[in-house]
C-alpha cells in the first residue's frame, strides 16, 4: 500500500480539529502537549532526583511516558498495517532536486547526501552530531520543540510560540534554499 492511496483529511477539517483538541487537552488535563519536555522526566528517572535541574514529581508526570509509548506503538502499528510506502514528492521538488544534481528517491533525504557510504565519512557524522546538539540545545533553550510551540503554544496564543514558529520555518527555508545547495555543490 502506498501512502498516496490514503487521502488525508482536508486542511480545513484537520486544522480546526487540531486547533480545538489541543486547548481542550490543556483545559482538562492542565498539561501542555510536547515531546521535548519529556527529556527532563527521563533524566529524572535515570539520575539523582535531588539535582535541582531534573527534580520533579514523577507520579504527576507519568502521562508523558504513556504519550511517548503511544507514539512508538502508533509507528509500529502503522508499519505493520501499511508496510513500506513511498513519499509523494511534487514535480516542482523533483525539478529542484534535479537542478542540484540530486536524484529523486523514495525517502525523505537525497541519496547523495544520506546513504550508507556517506555515513562512513567523519564529516557526515560531524553534521549529524552537530545537528543533534543544536536541536537538543534549541529545544531546551526555547522551552519546547516544534510541536510544542507550533501546535500547543500557538493554540493557547503564546507570543513566544509564535516567534519560535517563525524561527522554525525560517530555519527550514534557509536549509532548503541555501544549506542543501551549498552542501551538494
Amino acid at each position: 500500500m502506498n501512502t498516496t492511496d490514503i487521502l488525508p483529511l482536508p486542511w480545513y477539517i484537520a486544522g480546526p480539529l487540531i486547533g480545538i483538541t489541543i486547548p481542550l487537552l490543556y483545559y482538562w488535563v492542565s498539561k501542555p502537549l510536547g515531546i521535548s519536555s519529556s527529556f527532563k522526566q527521563f533524566c529524572s528517572m535515570a539520575i539523582d532526583r535531588k539535582q535541582k535541574w531534573v527534580s520533579m514529581d514523577l507520579k504527576k508526570e507519568q502521562w508523558r511516558i504513556f504519550f511517548i509509548a503511544g507514539l512508538i506503538l502508533a509507528g509500529v502499528i502503522h508499519q505493520l498495517t501499511i508496510g513500506e510506502y513511498t513519499l509523494a514528492i511534487s514535480q516542482g521538488t523533483i525539478k529542484r532536486l534535479q537542478e542540484m544534481n540530486l536524484e529523486q528517491n523514495e525517502g525523505f533525504q537525497p541519496k547523495e547526501i544520506w546513504n550508507s557510504q556517506a555515513l562512513n565519512t567523519p564529516v557526515q557524522w560531524l553534521y549529524i552530531a552537530l545537528g543533534g546538539l543544536l536541536i537538543g540545545f534549541g529545544t531546551r533553550y526555547a522551552g519546547g520543540c516544534t510541536s510544542g510551540h507550533t501546535i500547543m503554544g500557538i493554540s493557547v496564543l503564546a507570543p513566544s510560540s509564535l516567534l519560535a514558529t517563525v524561527a522554525f520555518f525560517s530555519g527550514g527555508l534557509i536549509a532548503a534554499w541555501f544549506l542543501i545547495p551549498l552542501l551538494t555543490s
